[in-house]
C-alpha cells in the first residue's frame, strides 16, 4: 500500500498562460500573474482544489527535503549525530555545534519554510471544507498539517507560535505553544481524519501512524502501541523528487554531493552512532559487511561527477558521503510501516515484554541482517533498541526527537547522549538539544522567543 506525491504535482509549477501582449503598453506587461502562487481571493470554486493542494504537498516537499539552505531532513541529521560539518559557512557550524543563535538565518530559512509548509496545509484543508468536504484531498491536507505540528514539536523548543492567514488574506498572530501542545494539535488533526473518513482508507492509516508518532512523544505508549497496529505491512507514504526544477530537487542528495558540504558522523562527539563503520565498504575502514540501512562511501558511486575519493567542500573533513539518497530524483519515505512496527516494539521493550527482539528482527530478516540478542539489562535494551531506531530510521527526521526523548522519557543526562565534549574542528560543543525561534518571530507581539530550552 503506497501514496506518493510529486512536488506540485507539475501542477502549480507545470500551469501554462497564455499571455496576450498588449503594444506600448509596459505597464499592462509587466503586470503578469503568477500562476505557481494561489492568493487566497483566488480560490472561487472546486476547480482550484488540485492546485491548491499541490501546493501544500509541494511545500511540504521543500521543509523536509527540499533543494534550500537545510530542510528537516540535513538540518536535524546535522544537529544530532547523523552528518558532520564539512565546509566553512558559520550558520550551520553552529547546528553541527550544537550553539545556535536565535539570529542565524539558516535556520531562519528552516523555520520559515516549515511554517509556509504548515499555512499551505491549512489553507488547502480549508477550502476542501468548503469546496469539497468529502474529498480524499482534505483528509491529506489535514495529515500534512498535523505533520508539520510533529516536526516543530520534536526539533523545537518551547513557545513557537503559530499564525494564519485568512482566506481574505488578513493575519492573526499566532500564541506560544508548548511541545506538549504541539502534539496534541498533531493528534486532533490526526482524529479529525478518522472521524471524516470513517477510519477507512491510505489517508486513515496514515493518521494512526502520525498519530501514534505524536502520542509517542507524548509519552503516551499505551495509545502509541494501539495506533501502530492499525498500520499494515508494506504501507508507505512517500514523497517523489523531480528533476524537473531545482525546487523539485532531493536536498540531502545535492548538499551531499553537489554541495559536498555534509559528511557522514562516526561516534560523533563520544555519543554519536558509528555509522561510518556498520555502513562504509572495507576498503573505506568499515566494518566490512555493510549494514543496508546506513551505507554510505569515500569512494563511491559518485553521482557528483568528481574525481575519487569525493574532496569535501572545505578540502580537509574526511568526507563519506551517504548512500541513501543517490541521485535528484530519489524518493523520501515521509511515514512507512516500519516506523509503526519500531513503536510497538518500543512499547513492549519498556514494558518488560521479549516481544520486542522478535518484532525488530523481523524487520531486519529481510535485508539479510542477523537476528538479535537481549542483552539482558534495562539500560541495554534501550541502548540497542535506540541504535536500531536509528538505523532503520537514518536521515528522515526522526532522529532529534529520539534524542530528546532520551533525555526526557528515560531520565538521560543529554551530555551523554547528544555529540559532547571537544568539537573535531575546534572548540566545543554546546548544549543545545532543540532548535531556537528565530529572533525575527519577536516582531509577533504575543512572541518572545522559547519559553524554555528544556529537551
Amino acid at each position: 500500500m503506497m501514496t506518493r506525491f510529486e512536488s506540485a504535482r507539475r501542477g502549480a509549477g507545470a500551469c501554462v498562460l497564455a499571455l496576450a501582449l498588449v503594444a506600448c503598453n509596459v505597464d499592462e506587461m509587466l503586470d503578469v500573474p503568477d500562476p505557481d502562487v494561489a492568493t487566497p481571493t483566488s480560490i472561487a470554486d472546486k476547480s482550484a482544489l488540485p492546485t491548491v493542494l499541490a501546493g501544500a504537498q509541494a511545500d511540504i516537499q521543500v521543509a523536509y527535503n527540499g533543494n534550500v539552505d537545510m530542510s528537516v531532513i540535513t538540518g536535524t541529521g546535522l544537529f544530532t549525530d547523523e552528518f558532520i560539518w564539512a565546509e566553512t559557512f558559520p550558520t550551520r557550524f553552529e547546528v553541527d555545534s550544537r550553539s545556535i543563535q536565535t539570529n542565524n538565518t539558516t535556520m531562519l530559512a528552516l523555520f520559515r519554510n516549515m511554517q509556509r509548509a504548515r499555512q499551505s496545509a491549512v489553507r488547502a484543508a480549508r477550502a476542501f471544507t468548503r469546496f469539497d468536504p468529502g474529498a480524499q484531498g482534505r483528509l491529506e491536507a489535514l495529515n500534512l498539517e498535523g505533520l508539520v505540528y510533529i516536526w516543530f514539536g520534536e526539533n523545537y523548543c518551547n513557545g513557537v507560535p503559530f499564525s494564519d492567514v485568512d482566506d481574505a488574506g488578513v493575519q492573526t498572530f499566532g500564541k506560544p505553544m508548548t511541545n506538549v501542545e504541539m502534539f496534541q494539535t498533531a493528534i486532533a488533526r490526526f482524529d479529525s481524519v478518522l472521524s471524516l473518513s470513517g477510519n477507512a482508507g491510505n489517508m486513515a492509516t496514515l493518521a494512526h501512524l502520525l498519530k501514534a508518532r505524536a502520542s509517542l512523544d507524548l509519552n503516551q505508549t499505551t495509545q502509541a502501541a494501539a495506533e501502530a497496529a492499525q498500520v499494515p505491512t508494506g504501507f508507505a507514504y512517500t514523497q517523489l523528487h523531480s528533476e524537473n526544477t531545482t525546487r523539485q530537487y532531493n536536498g540531502t542528495f545535492e548538499i551531499v554531493y553537489r554541495g559536498r558540504r555534509f559528511s557522514v558522523g562516526n561516534n560523533e562527539g563520544g555519543n554519536g552512532l558509528p555509522y561510518r563503520t556498520d555502513g562504509a565498504p572495507a576498503a573505506d575502514g568499515g566494518s566490512g559487511a555493510r549494514d543496508p540501512r546506513v551505507l554510505n562511501a569515500r569512494t563511491g558511486p559518485n553521482p557528483g561527477g568528481d574525481a575519487l575519493p569525493i574532496t569535501p567542500f572545505d578540502n580537509s573533513t574526511a568526507y563519506f558521503a551517504e548512500q541513501k539518497y543517490l541521485a535528484r530524483n530519489v524518493t523520501d519515505e515521509i511515514a512507512t510501516y516500519v516506523e509503526a512496527r519500531l513503536i510497538e516494539a518500543e512499547v513492549s521493550m519498556r514494558g518488560g515484554n521479549p516481544a520486542w527482539v522478535v518484532t525488530v528482527n523481523a524487520l531486519r530478516s529481510p535485508l539479510g541482517l542477523g537476528p538479535l540478542v537481549d542483552p539482558g539489562t534495562q539500560t541495554a535494551r534501550e541502548d540497542l533498541f535506540f541504535k536500531e531506531r536509528a538505523y532503520f530510521l537514518w536521515l528522515t527526521g526522526h532522529r532529534l526527537g529520539d534524542l530528546r526523548r532520551l533525555v526526557r522519557q528515560y531520565g538521560r543526562n543529554q551530555a551523554n547522549v547528544f555529540p559532547n565534549g571537544p568539537y573535531f574542528k575546534g572548540g566545543s560543543y554546546g548544549t543545545d538539544v532543540n532548535f531556537p525561534i528565530p529572533v525575527e518571530e519577536n516582531n509577533n507581539p504575543n512572541s518572545q522567543g522559547c519559553i524554555d530550552r528544556n529537551a
